[in-house]
């Protein structure tokens, strides 16, 4: 696992954001019914994705910029 790994870092660098994404926002909401740690994850979760999501516009932006 470790050689797969060091041998495909370009393409794990690139897959990993986008599948964690996905993962992220395929959460269902949560409900009243749920529990109080879903209810904090599906918030944290959510909270970081779009924390990652607006620092990567914002470092797309810096290199557009002349």
């Amino acid at each position: 696992m470790g050689q797969f790994i060091t041998a495909h870092q370009v393409a794990i660098a690139f897959w990993s954001p986008i599948i964690v994404g996905a993962a992220v926002d395929a959460l269902p909401d949560p409900t009243p019914q749920s529990s109080a740690f879903y209810v904090w994850f599906f918030k944290v979760s959510h909270t970081l994705l779009a924390r990652f999501r607006t620092a990567s516009q914002a470092s797309n932006q810096d290199r557009r910029a002349p």
